[in-house]
């Protein structure tokens, strides 16, 4: 699965990323976007696992707390859009759930 994360801060590299989703399994990929100009990153990466099953648990994770923060009503398919955003360095993962919630859970426990 390929997985496109939003939102990081500038500093993070590749390495950084393969280490940060190597909590949840195998990663074939990861690959922090740069401005061709400035050499700087874009903010934003593509991080490809070749088991899908690890790579739904970050996923997972963050529709299970949308699904908590509601009422007994609140299904997934009422989930519309989810936005991550991955800062390790906070050990954080912020959301924004169909484009009106947000909040945010630990990275790692």
């Amino acid at each position: 699965m390929n997985i496109y994360i939003s939102g990081l801060s500038y500093g993070i590299n590749n390495a950084d990323l393969t280490n940060l989703f190597a909590e949840f399994g195998e990663v074939s990929s990861a690959k922090v976007i740069f401005d061709r100009e400035t050499g700087r990153s874009r903010g934003f990466a593509f991080v490809e696992m070749p088991n899908d099953t690890e790579s739904q648990e970050v996923i997972a994770k963050a529709k299970k707390v949308w699904v908590d923060a509601g009422n007994k009503d609140r299904k997934i398919k009422d989930l519309k859009t989810m936005d991550l955003y991955l800062k390790p360095e906070e050990n954080a993962v912020y959301y924004v759930f169909n484009e009106e919630e947000s909040g945010s859970f630990p990275l790692y426990e």
